[in-house]
């Protein structure tokens, strides 16, 4: 008994140090992957590009599903990420990284990572996650658009069809958009503005 319980301890050990040792942590653990096969950094001047992880060999599945991480390392909330390939990356067959019911994989993200914070039924939203949906999608499935929220520094993940390769992927300038909090630049004009406010109410009162 003793010697199955050091030999369980150590295997929790393992997976722990693996998944901690994975490149890229924007993703979870997901069956045969400790992180994400595939990031795709926004950098400061909107352009992405798609790096691998050699570590993670395969799709996750051990078959044909594949994680993807974003990092945005610019300046800018991003909201959006165009996607395409020259396959069928959006031909979602219902096995995605969330899908329910818990225990589908092991391990699987926690439901508070996938889409509304609950496994997920049907496509997309299991190949979805709490930081990314899709758009847009081709009828030809190879193209669509990433939907996220992402505030400089953040990171987030989803999942897509197919065992790609990192020239399967490719990427489109970032969109960009406003966040919750105001840039510098935002700030700066919104000072002026009420300055100028301020001086009309003086002006009108003389």
């Amino acid at each position: 008994m003793k010697f199955a319980l050091a030999i369980a301890s150590i295997l929790v050990i393992f997976g722990t140090c693996a998944s901690a040792g994975a490149l890229y942590p924007e993703c979870p653990a997901v069956q045969d992957n400790t992180g994400c096969q595939f990031l795709i950094t926004v950098n400061p001047d909107g352009s992405t590009t798609v790096t691998q992880d050699p570590a993670q060999s395969g799709p996750f599945d051990g078959s044909d599903d594949t994680l993807v991480g974003v990092l945005n390392s610019s300046n800018n909330t991003v909201t959006s990420i165009p996607l395409s390939s020259d396959t069928d990356i959006f031909g979602f067959d219902g096995d995605g990284a969330c899908i329910a019911p818990s225990g589908t994989y092991s391990p699987q993200p926690s439901a508070s990572q996938c889409l509304g914070g609950s496994y997920q039924g049907s496509d997309p939203g299991d190949y979805e996650s709490a930081g990314a949906t899709f758009s847009g999608i081709s009828a030809d499935l190879t193209t669509g658009t990433v939907n996220v929220d992402l505030a400089p520094g953040q990171s987030t993940w989803f999942s897509l069809e197919e065992a790609l390769a990192i020239t399967d992927i490719t990427t489109g300038t970032a969109g960009t958009g406003p966040s919750g909090v105001p840039e510098p630049a935002s700030i700066a004009l919104l000072g002026m503005g009420l300055c100028g406010l301020g001086l009309l109410r003086r002006t009108r009162k003389s």
